[in-house]
């Protein structure tokens, strides 16, 4: 039987190779990557250089996908969304992919791709306009760097890639801007609306709804909750009979679904007191509740729910909070519902908590997120040193024409 010929001569004269690798499970049509070989003098010297490009095309076409970066990583991340890597974090990749790597070097090939494409890359993403206007956060570069780096650790190890062009690139480590927080006088502002908002008695669907935001962003003032944890808090977890509220899920979107989850951002739950005031709140709330929101069946009770007594989406928390209750109250522009987590922290800070308390109460991961978030609220270590400079100009006021 005659062997098929793996090598053809352009026009030019410069060898080249287009086999063909299987069907794209995506787009349904022929997958059939070109490679030219100009190193090449003789048939024989580019068909070995075929067959070792061929290697790591054949990689890819088991997948089903060509060896183009954005069909590879779409179904990288499809592997992670079959292993249960967190909603949240799937959702998080292919927006990433969607709206950065494919738009900028998604027709590349993965070996073509190198430690300098991602730098620039980086830099390119950097100076684009962002979908509300300014510049592109450099939280959005670090996304992308993790993504990059995960899948190109995953091509490598499965011989998609000869080397990892990512291990070259130093890790993206971007500024941590400072927590911004309501000040005394926008709490005071925030506080006095929301005592009155808990207190409507209207049950049309929009009052309802006012209710539950009104009394969502009271539990995160008080709390330090995140918008998914304060919606995932059912009534079992307000254990109001010793003042502890349990924190250990959070809802995530998945399309047009919401979805309990049992983890939170931190990947791990914890219990944080409940103070006299808001033990008294929760009760007030969860009678109202009871009385005026359906209940559907044996499903479990959230405490902040949707006037018919579903789920209610953190985006939609977000949302309605800043519509609702920020602009109305003419709170900054640039705050949302996250404020009121940084709220907690500052002032818990400024009133003699430290760090570790507050990483605990709000569920950091790491120490070294609160310090990067709210270091700057600690008290001074200059104590001494202002007392030895103090006695140096008391000194001076006493010697004659030392006076200030």
């Amino acid at each position: 039987m005659k062997r098929r010929q793996l090598v053809k001569q352009d026009k030019d004269g410069i060898w080249f190779t287009r086999p063909y690798l299987g069907t794209n499970k995506v787009t349904k049509k022929p997958i059939r990557p070109y490679k030219r070989f100009p190193q090449a003098k003789t048939e024989a010297e580019a068909e070995k250089m075929a067959e070792r490009w061929l290697e790591q095309q054949t990689e890819a076409a088991k997948l089903g996908v060509s060896s183009r970066i954005v069909e590879l990583i779409e179904s990288y991340i499809d592997l992670m969304a079959a292993q249960r890597v967190p909603k949240n974090t799937i959702k998080t990749h292919r927006s990433t992919l969607r709206c950065y790597i494919a738009p900028n070097v998604g027709s590349m090939r993965a070996s073509e791709f190198t430690s300098a494409t991602a730098q620039q890359l980086y830099s390119v993403v950097l100076m684009q306009e962002s979908r509300r206007g300014g510049t592109i956060s450099p939280n959005t570069v670090l996304k992308i760097h993790w993504l990059l780096q995960g899948a190109f650790k995953h091509f490598a190890a499965n011989g998609i890639v000869d080397n990892n062009p990512m291990l070259s690139v130093p890790a993206w480590t971007p500024d941590v801007a400072e927590a911004k927080a309501y000040d005394e006088v926008q709490a005071a502002k925030l506080t006095s609306y929301l005592k009155g908002a808990m207190r409507c008695t209207d049950t049309s669907p929009e009052a309802i709804r006012a209710r539950m935001v009104a009394f969502a962003t009271y539990v995160g003032y008080w709390h330090g909750t995140r918008a998914g944890e304060t919606c995932a808090i059912s009534t079992t977890d307000a254990q109001l009979w010793r003042s502890n509220l349990h924190v250990h899920c959070t809802m995530v979107e998945d399309g047009g679904e919401v979805i309990r989850q049992e983890k939170t951002k931190g990947k791990k739950s914890r219990n944080i007191t409940i103070y006299e005031d808001p033990v008294v709140e929760f009760r007030r709330h969860l009678e109202w509740a009871d009385e005026v929101v359906p209940h559907a069946g044996d499903v479990l009770r959230m405490v902040v729910t949707t006037p018919d007594g579903g789920y209610m989406r953190a985006s939609d928390l977000s949302h309605y909070f800043d519509d609702q209750i920020r602009d109305p109250l003419g709170l900054p522009a640039d705050t949302h519902f996250h404020t009121l987590r940084h709220t907690h922290a500052t002032w818990m800070i400024l009133n003699g908590a430290n760090l570790v308390e507050v990483k605990e109460r709000l569920g950091h991961a790491k120490e070294s997120t609160s310090l990067a978030l709210y270091g700057h609220l600690m008290p001074g270590r200059d104590a001494a040193a202002v007392e030895a400079f103090a006695e140096f100009a008391r000194r001076a006021e006493q010697m004659e024409g030392g006076a200030l």
